[in-house]
């Protein structure tokens, strides 16, 4: 939808202006947390779980912290990551949790982030 709203696809506005206003759209940063995980030894490692670590790197599906039991009662894939290279990866508060950042407008940024989860999202349907 703000890749939409950025180039146009539909305008805001109500009244005298019927639609005909536009908007340009910039995203600054995008956070992902994984409050589930710990950084450890250049890997993410997920509490209590015995699945191997994953790159640091890592864009995690829902699916990916789960049992193949559990993730398969809510129709989650079991393999469901990517990887980019543009994130910051660093732990959250408290050395409690992980953080991946995305920062800019371009390519290398919040644009990187949206272009790998995507490939996921075209995966499933």
């Amino acid at each position: 939808m703000l890749r939409d709203l950025n180039d146009g696809w539909f305008g805001l506005g109500f009244a005298k202006s019927r639609g005909l206003g536009t908007v340009k759209v910039k995203l600054n940063q995008a956070v992902i947390q994984y409050p589930d995980c710990e950084l450890k030894n250049g890997n993410i490692h997920i509490f209590g779980n015995k699945k191997e670590p994953w790159a640091v790197n890592s864009i995690l599906g829902v699916g990916e912290s789960l049992d193949s039991k559990e993730a398969e009662k809510y129709n989650f894939p079991n393999s469901d990551k990517q990887y980019s290279e543009s994130a910051i990866t660093e732990s959250m508060d408290l050395n409690f949790g992980v953080k991946l950042t995305w920062l800019g407008d371009d390519k290398n940024g919040v644009h990187d982030l949206f272009t790998q989860t995507v490939e996921s999202w075209k995966k499933e349907i």
